[in-house]
């Protein structure tokens, strides 16, 4: 639900509706309704990362996702070595949830023989077959990824679940608050985690640009405000820092729906490099009425690696920092190309919703530097999949890119779609936009309206064959960092 309609929406829903919690509720026996006690245990693996005897999934202070992945793949060995354990050693149905491949697949081996195993790469007949095998109890455990298969399906004859590794998108522990902060700032102070999703921690404090301003009570009522974060190419900001981290997160449902929409996603301005977007005008104003005191942002290299700082007031930091990161990310080209080869690199590459971002610089930024009716080829393995399934399933009655676009024109861009627009604005502008060396199954790579080759040089030697040999081919190394730019 939109965070506007959650009211109107409750107050309908209980004109006509009746809220049962027991079947003697109806006059029916309760008996065999009953779910035995939640049981969870916490098995405990040493790890070689870090200083002995860390502990499973708190290896961190590593610095972001890629710590964290890091960290698992240095632990994976007892890790995996628990989880077959504890499967092998208690008798009934079990499904086990990965956060690497790696896990998974040696998971699976260990398991060879009484589990299936589901990956995000698999074609989608397989994955019905395994799953069903489960569901069935020809299979004694499952083997996956909570993202490919934890949604929609009946498992309840299963009453035991492994839980290998963990994702992103969750408060961070304390342990890892540490890591990012230094223990004694950790032990010293108050950390909160931010919930974008709980009304009773919101507050609602005016709009700006028609959006709604709604953030965190605590920051609202907070004497001073301070904001950290980097200054890099965004799509909606133009250059994300200043206020951005603040507003946004520590948002709430409200303004997060309301700034990721298709009024924002659709909007001309809404373009990498563009410092003066409707959604960076958003930003700026509103973190002038929150009251953002103070904001220290980075701007680092393609490796992290730092470059400058800027600290003081939000308009004074975004404005000297995007002028210097303007020479650090935007790079002159002397004019459009026909073909345009985009490199996402890792870990952009390990899924599609992540490694298409490389199609950015080529259409939507300042101005495109692939033709009208021009190819782009991104190289990248999405050994995790697509990354975001619903897209493919929103956009099963579109055929091509402007019916995507009337579509989410028509009905917005529910939560969960935005690739599948993107896609559509892709393919409005170049004619395709071909995937390589993927390991997701052809079909599916072409269910979302992409077309897949196994090679670059297979899809240069299409393109040139489609576009014409005296072709112009721009290639860029850094596709999710740069922002080439064409004279004015």
């Amino acid at each position: 639900l939109k965070g506007h309609a959650h009211e109107a929406f409750y107050r309908w829903l209980v004109s006509w509706g009746m809220f049962l919690r027991r079947p003697s509720d109806l006059g029916f026996d309760d008996a065999g309704y009953d779910l035995p006690p939640l049981s969870i245990e916490q098995h405990v693996v040493t790890t070689s990362t870090g200083p002995a005897g860390e502990f499973l999934f708190h290896g961190m202070g590593l610095g972001g996702i890629q710590g964290r992945i890091a960290a698992r793949r240095d632990s994976l060995k007892p890790r995996v070595d628990a989880a077959v354990r504890l499967v092998e050693s208690t008798p009934g149905p079990w499904i086990v949830w990965c956060g690497l491949n790696d896990e998974q697949e040696q998971v699976a081996a260990a398991l060879d023989g009484e589990c299936v195993s589901v990956a995000g790469s698999d074609d989608e007949d397989d994955k019905r077959e395994r799953i069903q095998a489960f569901l069935a109890g020809r299979a004694r455990v499952l083997v996956s990824k909570p993202r490919i298969a934890g949604y929609g399906l009946n498992m309840q004859h299963c009453s035991q679940i492994a839980f290998l590794g963990l994702g992103s998108h969750r408060p961070m522990t304390q342990r890892e608050i540490a890591g990012k902060l230094g223990a004694g700032i950790a032990e010293t102070y108050r950390i909160l985690n931010h919930d974008w999703k709980d009304d009773g921690a919101l507050v609602n404090v005016g709009a700006e640009e028609g959006f709604p301003i709604q953030v965190n009570r605590e920051v609202v009522e907070a004497d001073l405000r301070l904001a950290t974060g980097v200054i890099e190419p965004h799509l909606f900001a133009g250059y994300s820092g200043g206020a951005k981290t603040m507003v946004i997160g520590a948002g709430g449902h409200a303004t997060i729906a309301a700034t990721h929409g298709y009024a924002v996603l659709s909007h001309p301005s809404s373009r990498l490099g563009n410092a003066d977007s409707v959604f960076r005008r958003f930003i700026n104003r509103a973190g002038e009425r929150v009251g953002v005191d103070f904001v220290v942002n980075l701007v680092v290299d393609p490796d992290k690696r730092l470059i400058r700082a800027f600290a003081g007031r939000p308009a004074a930091v975004y404005a000297a920092g995007v002028a210097f990161a303007r020479g650090v990310f935007e790079v002159p080209v002397p004019c459009p190309a026909d073909i345009v080869v985009s490199v996402p690199g890792a870990p952009k590459n390990l899924n599609l919703y992540q490694a298409t971002r490389a199609a950015y610089p080529a259409i939507l930024g300042p101005r495109p530097v692939v033709r009208p009716g021009g190819l782009v080829i991104i190289p990248a393995p999405c050994p995790d999949g697509v990354g975001e399934e619903t897209s493919r399933v929103w956009m099963q009655d579109t055929p091509d890119g402007q019916s995507i676009v009337e579509k989410a024109r028509r009905e917005g861009i529910p939560e969960g779609t935005h690739m599948a627009y993107r896609f559509g604005r892709f393919l409005t502008h170049a004619s395709e936009v071909i995937v390589t060396d993927s390991q997701i199954p052809d079909k599916t790579i072409r269910q979302v309206r992409l077309t897949p080759m196994a090679t670059v040089q297979e899809a240069l030697d299409y393109a040139l064959a489609v576009l014409g040999r005296d072709s112009r081919v721009l290639v860029i190394p850094h596709g999710v960092a740069a922002i080439p730019v064409l004279p004015s």
